[in-house]
């Protein structure tokens, strides 16, 4: 099923819902309200007219042995003046009634007298479906909480009960109050309520469609920058009316698109230059490389083969290409192995950062451990070389570390992360310095600080560094010891 169905059905249902309550609401408490008003005529009636009869003269109608018939006449008259003066458009009495309690018959009433006929019933009528909320209620003013239905109508009965001087109970005045206007009311009222009921449908199924048109276009919408995004187009825009939860919606997914643009043009900077795991890591732990410019510190390797270029001149360009592939690759994996970032190739040589663009605490020593491993990995290298007769080589690799400058250099058509600085000078001064001072690794002071109680350091004195003018001490790690 639809949203837009779904907003009919739920618009719609809740207005017939709340109509029907409400009709409901109305009708009963309509009801309750004529009851009320009928119940306080009809006692008010019932009362009065009980109070204007002479006691003895009931007493003579309610024991037959005693009564008179003029006597008879005359309660019979006031009953039927009583009836006659309330049978107004506002209360229409139909009935007005003498009750007995029988004699013989505990629990039970007779009919003494009715105002219309005025006659006498000799053999008393049983009138037991009235009997027992009257006899609970005998010495009250009484009238049911409810109209009663029979074949000649809807009324509502009130009973005023009638005492003698001593104040014992002598009968109770009954009336019947004809409550049919009521009822037709109550239709009018129920009449009233459907239409508007339909009423209210038709404007909840307008304000639904009106509602639902506008809430399905932007759920549309974002259903449109969902599939765009899904087919790999993060640069897809939507616009949105303002100020609702589809806006806010429509601007969380724009901001999720511009993070993963964000982090695939990242991944494709970098993906050449540090390991797939080590930015995958970077990436879950929104600990993305800075591609701006920014300073930081860092420790930079530079290493190189020893006389490679005479050597090439001596092979053929198959062989030393060969040489060079099979070679950078297991350097490159041991860099990546040790958190390096891989900044270019130098001919037959390699700059490598550690610490940058990727945050490494222990940049230093991961730096000394991938020097060890190139140099196990070249050792190896050149076994495997010797045994298929091909020359092996020799590598020289400087480490210094310091302040530099990382980020992207270049153009616009052709960018690259890189380090400047004297950091950098310095490594690859003292990469050079490897074949002077006849040592395969050299480390400056800085990372000698850093990593004196992980490694055996040899010092070999202090060294000028010829862009920089400085002299530093360098030395060197033998990773046997």
């Amino acid at each position: 099923m639809k949203y837009r169905t779904k907003l009919y059905i739920t618009f719609a249902g809740v207005a017939l819902l709340c109509s029907m309550v409400g009709l409901g609401v109305v009708y009963l408490e309509t009801k309750e309200f004529y009851l009320q008003e009928f119940r306080s005529h009809a006692l008010s009636i019932a009362a009065t007219t009980s109070a204007l009869l002479d006691v003895e003269e009931v007493q003579q109608i309610c024991y037959p042995n005693q009564a008179e018939q003029q006597k008879l006449g005359k309660i019979k008259a006031q009953l039927k003046r009583a009836e006659l003066s309330n049978r107004r458009e506002d209360v229409y009495v139909k009935h007005m009634y003498l009750v007995c309690l029988a004699d013989k018959q505990p629990g039970q009433l007779t009919l003494g007298l009715v105002a219309e006929s005025g006659e006498i019933e000799a053999e008393k009528k049983d009138i037991s479906a009235l009997s027992t909320d009257v006899i609970k209620n005998i010495n009250t003013y009484y009238a049911p909480k409810k109209f009663l239905t029979d074949k000649d109508g809807i009324w509502l009965s009130a009973f005023a009960p009638i005492y003698d001087r001593d104040g014992r109970y002598v009968a109770t005045l009954g009336i019947d109050m004809d409550a049919q206007e009521i009822e037709t009311e109550l239709y009018k009222l129920v009449e009233i309520g459907i239409l508007s009921l339909f009423g209210s449908l038709i404007v909840a199924i307008t304000i639904a469609s009106i509602f639902s048109k506008k809430v399905t276009h932007s759920l549309g919408k974002i259903f449109d920058l969902v599939d765009q995004v899904s087919k790999g187009n993060l640069e897809y825009q939507i616009s949105l009316p303002k100020n609702d939860e589809f806006n806010d919606l429509g601007d969380a997914i724009h901001e999720m698109c511009k993070g993963l643009l964000q982090r695939e043009r990242l991944k494709m900077n970098f993906a050449r230059y540090v390991s797939s795991t080590v930015l995958e890591k970077a990436i879950l732990s929104n600990s993305l490389p800075k591609l701006e410019g920014e300073r930081k510190r860092i420790t930079v390797l530079f290493s190189d083969l020893r006389q490679f270029t005479t050597m090439a001149e001596k092979m053929t360009p198959e062989m030393v290409l060969s040489l060079l592939n099979e070679y950078f690759e297991k350097m490159i994996e041991v860099i990546f192995k040790h958190n390096g970032t891989l900044d270019k190739f130098l001919g037959d040589g390699l700059m490598v950062e550690f610490g940058t663009p990727i945050e490494d605490p222990f940049h230093e020593k991961n730096c000394i451990l991938a020097a060890f491993d190139m140099q196990k990995e070249l050792t190896l290298l050149n076994k495997k070389w010797e045994s298929e007769g091909k020359p092996t080589l020799e590598m020289g690799i400087g480490i210094s570390t310091g302040y530099a400058i990382v980020g992207n250099v270049g153009a616009e058509s052709r960018m690259e992360f890189t380090a400047v600085g004297s950091t950098v000078t310095t490594a690859a001064y003292l990469q050079q310095s490897t074949k002077k001072l006849s040592v395969p690794l050299l480390i400056g002071e800085e990372t000698a600080l850093a990593v004196k109680e992980l490694f055996f350091l040899t010092y070999l004195g202090k060294l000028a560094i010829p862009e920089s003018n400085e002299v530093i001490n360098v030395f060197t790690i033998d990773p046997s010891k």
